[in-house]
């Protein structure tokens, strides 16, 4: 993939006003797991056409880099050009609880319980790369606990299904 990522930004640089390049660029980026850099191929790709998979892509990259409030000015646009058959405002409200729960758990970074609860959250949508950030935590803050382990399960069952 490195070496069609190479050619793929070789023609991104040679016509920077084509939109539909951005997009190869940013696929290549998320299957090597540079997801910062995906996030700028999409992020151009989407201001050049409002593009809807660009605007899917990011709310993915996002929620996978646990930055579920830069997903969120995108569920807009999914909700309002949906073709796809998806439920968005489903999928929206399921990142708004991560959202709250992220923010509980800044006040208090200590609770175990709400790592385990924001884990359990990504896992309604098989976000399983963010979920583990917080399994980890929480087997930090209190190792062997049950819960964690339940979820560490939910974890490798999700990652050995793709």
């Amino acid at each position: 993939f490195e070496q069609a990522l190479t050619v793929s930004k070789a023609f991104q640089l040679e016509y920077p006003y084509e939109a539909r390049f951005y997009p190869q660029c940013g696929d290549l980026c998320m299957k090597l797991g540079h997801y910062p850099e995906a996030v700028f191929y999409f992020n151009k790709g989407f201001q050049l056409s409002n593009n809807f998979e660009c605007a899917r892509k990011l709310v993915i990259i996002y929620l996978k880099m646990d930055e579920p409030l830069k997903a969120l000015p995108y569920f807009n646009y999914l909700k309002n050009n949906n073709l796809s058959g998806v439920n968005f405002g489903e999928l929206q409200n399921m990142v708004s609880e991560v959202i709250l729960l992220k923010q509980r758990y800044q006040s208090d970074s200590t609770d175990y319980r709400t790592a385990n609860a924001i884990a359990a959250s990504y896992l309604k949508f098989a976000n399983a790369d963010a979920a583990q950030l917080y399994v980890n935590r929480s087997y930090h803050l209190k190792p062997g606990n049950q819960e964690a382990m339940a979820l560490q399960e939910e974890i490798k069952k999700i990652k050995s299904e793709k």
